[in-house]
């Protein structure tokens, strides 16, 4: 939803059912090339991704990796060696108007979203903000 479509009472709502769901997760213990050819066999119905997210066996958020950051990595690398693992997620409980405030204040392109135990929920990303 563009930021000129969302109402002054939308901003305190939660931003957690604007989130979608992660294209694709990544391990930390894969290879390169086993994160290209799973993000290459995965339906998408994104525009454009971002960001690739490293989740644990409990689906815990552990890392990020930036496209460029995949493309550039020889394939034997695990994703462990590239991610990055100091992640900006948005809480769960976190408005709209928070949400907004991390795009504005650390100029990334999407965020995670994550519940109180650091498990991954979902993803916003910076087009639910402009047009």
């Amino acid at each position: 939803m563009p930021a000129a479509q969302l109402s002054a009472a939308q901003l305190h709502e939660l931003i957690l059912p604007l989130a979608q769901p992660p294209q694709v997760v990544l391990g930390p213990e894969q290879t390169i090339d086993e994160a290209l050819r799973a993000i290459r066999s995965a339906p998408s119905s994104a525009n454009s991704i971002h960001y690739f997210y490293v989740v644990d066996g409990d689906n815990r958020l552990v890392g990020v990796v930036p496209t460029r950051r995949l493309l550039t990595a020889a394939p034997e690398q695990k994703v462990a060696e590239v991610m990055v693992d100091n992640v900006e997620a948005i809480p769960d409980w976190a408005t709209v108007l928070i949400a907004s405030e991390y795009f504005a204040t650390r100029r990334l392109l999407a965020f995670p979203v994550v519940n109180g135990k650091g498990q991954l929920v979902g993803v916003v990303d910076v087009s639910l903000f402009t047009d």
